[in-house]
């Protein structure tokens, strides 16, 4: 006769079913967890696929593209042939067919960060919100829809310092105006010595110059949150007092591609150690479309009328004018934006560009006698023969991942990112 199992057998199986359970619980949640996390993943990377597919394609018919993707309530623009729930975020490709991705769901954010193309997965927490840099910005600031005073119709007046809404190639953009005084960031060393002397910056020793010690903190302003999401950075200082081009009565001279400012700008970039850690391609606009036989369509844009005042500066740039680039120089629309106006009869000294130097831009005049805009100490914008000595100072480009750290962005307590 067949015994059952007696009561303490019971007992022992239901201990060591449930210690069983204990342990293989977590496991499998835990295998599930990054089944979910790898599944994201290879989502976004599919994304990514199709995205750089597209770029590529455009390549062998010689016509190299950036593209910026954006991808909210379940679609994707512009558009891209991707089946499947679409999450949120965007996708940047560059003229090199490079992408770079921040896509996110309910549970997980997915990036990825040149130059090691590291994909980083996180959870989609308030926390990780909460420390982007872009997200302080804004926080911090009051942003206007439009500004107090108009972008190259009027200089900024004392006491207007703000935060704006407008729109580039990416869509809607955040740009500093006026008199500001909370959009330093410190990042960085100093890579060379620069001396100043008599309102220029140079790049070798000037007797009686005062001296800008190699290792010593960079300091930067914030210019504008872009429409890609990268964050623009001027630098405080010029590196070098130089002409912008040799090559005159020629478009060959207006492009900044062609120009001493390049060359110098790309060394000043690859000196600085870990530079790439915290910065990104981004759009710059070196304005070569021609409006006439003469002009630039920067030059109509910034002066047309300026007497009668119908200046009409643009973040937008002109498709065949945009630049992909690690490091570039301001626009004369970003100096107009900031705050200043053209040939002024009554200098600007309440905007945050205002350094004291007279600053090339990247932006093009007329063509016959090769004139660049440049910035009079920060006080008004105006022209000159490219072969003129003046400053370049830099400007770099944010990653949109770029995360705060400290300080509330005035020069005593600039901002501290990672």
């Amino acid at each position: 006769m067949k015994k059952g199992f007696t009561l303490i057998e019971l007992l022992c199986i239901i201990i060591i079913l449930g210690v069983i359970a204990l342990i293989a619980v977590p496991m499998v949640n835990t295998i599930i967890t990054e089944s979910k996390k790898e599944s994201f993943k290879t989502t976004a990377r599919s994304y990514a696929n199709v995205a750089e597919k597209k770029c590529l394609q455009e390549q062998i018919k010689q016509k190299p593209i950036t593209m910026r993707y954006k991808l909210e309530n379940g679609k994707i623009n512009p558009k891209l042939d991707i089946k499947g729930e679409v999450p949120e975020g965007y996708i940047y490709v560059n003229d090199k067919c490079e992408v770079t991705y921040e896509l996110k769901n309910d549970k997980y954010i997915v990036y990825v960060e040149r130059p090691n193309d590291d994909v980083i997965l996180i959870d989609n927490t308030s926390t990780y919100q909460e420390n982007k840099l872009s997200r302080v910005i804004i926080e911090n600031n009051n942003v206007l829809n439009s500004p107090i005073t108009r972008p190259g119709i009027d200089n900024s007046k004392q006491n207007e310092a703000s935060l704006v809404k407008g729109t580039d190639n990416d869509g809607d953009t955040y740009y500093f105006r006026g008199n500001v005084t909370n959009n330093y960031v410190k990042l960085l060393k100093h890579p060379n010595d620069i001396w100043f002397l008599n309102n220029n910056y140079y790049n070798v020793e000037k007797d009686g110059a005062t001296k800008i010690e190699k290792g010593s903190d960079m300091i930067f302003r914030i210019v504008r949150i872009n429409g890609d999401g990268t964050i623009r950075l001027v630098l405080n200082e010029s590196i070098a007092t130089t002409s912008y081009s040799t090559t005159n009565g020629t478009t060959d001279g207006a492009k900044y591609m062609n120009s001493n400012a390049k060359t110098i700008l790309d060394e000043w970039y690859k000196s600085i150690d870990d530079i790439s850690n915290y910065t990104t391609q981004s759009k710059f606009c070196n304005d070569i479309n021609m409006d006439n036989a003469s002009f630039f369509s920067g030059g109509n844009r910034i002066m047309k009328g300026y007497e009668a005042r119908n200046s009409n500066p643009s973040l937008v740039c002109n498709e065949n004018s945009i630049l992909n680039l690690q490091v570039g120089m301001l626009s004369a629309d970003e100096n107009a934006f900031a705050g200043i106006r053209y040939y002024d009869t009554e200098p600007n000294n309440y905007f945050y560009l205002n350094n004291n130097t007279y600053n090339w831009t990247m932006t093009p005049m007329t063509y016959m006698a090769n004139n660049v805009f440049m910035s009079y100490s920060g006080d008004y914008l105006n022209y000159v023969g490219s072969g003129g000595n003046y400053g370049i100072r830099p400007v770099i480009n944010l990653k949109p991942t770029v995360n705060y750290i400290s300080g509330d962005g005035t020069i005593s307590n600039p901002y501290i990112i990672r």
